[in-house]
């Protein structure tokens, strides 16, 4: 991913039926194998009222979209889905979550959980820097990996 790549992204919300024939194997994960995925979820600009929010991203800029990014072993579509169920989910993905934005993260995956963990802490960082309301990764989880 370049630089630019992330500032001039086109929003482009993928539904379930389109995922699926896109990819057959949408709901299946690699977690037996060491494997994670990256995310990103669209969030409506209504998470900008809650308090983390405006705590997380002091920077953020209006013109920009709300995203959520994570990581996990199971596929993002599996993800989203148990997100939107309330299965182990994030209460911002579950009442703000919008769709995946898989021309953002798709080119990424998959990769090793480790090498996940920290692309996730990253991408959020950077995103962050340049304006993005972002959630699921928090400011002092990414210190470790910005200060290198």
């Amino acid at each position: 991913m370049t630089n630019g790549s992330i500032i001039s992204f086109h929003i482009s919300c993928i539904d379930l039926l389109t995922y699926r024939r896109f990819n057959q194997n949408a709901f299946e994960s690699l977690d037996d194998e060491g494997f994670a995925f990256v995310y990103m979820v669209l969030l409506d600009r209504n998470v900008t009222r809650k308090s983390k929010f405006k705590l997380e991203n002091p920077l953020y800029n209006k013109e920009l979209q709300c995203l959520y990014v994570g990581m996990s072993t199971h596929n993002p579509l599996q993800r989203f889905h148990n997100h939107k169920i309330s299965h182990k989910s994030s209460r911002y993905v579950r009442n703000y979550g919008i769709c995946l934005l898989p021309e953002m993260y798709a080119h990424l995956n998959p990769m090793i959980q480790q090498k996940a963990d920290e692309t996730e802490k990253i991408l959020a960082h950077k995103l962050r820097e340049q304006g993005y309301g972002i959630m699921g990764v928090y400011a002092e989880e990414i210190k470790q990996y910005v200060h290198r």
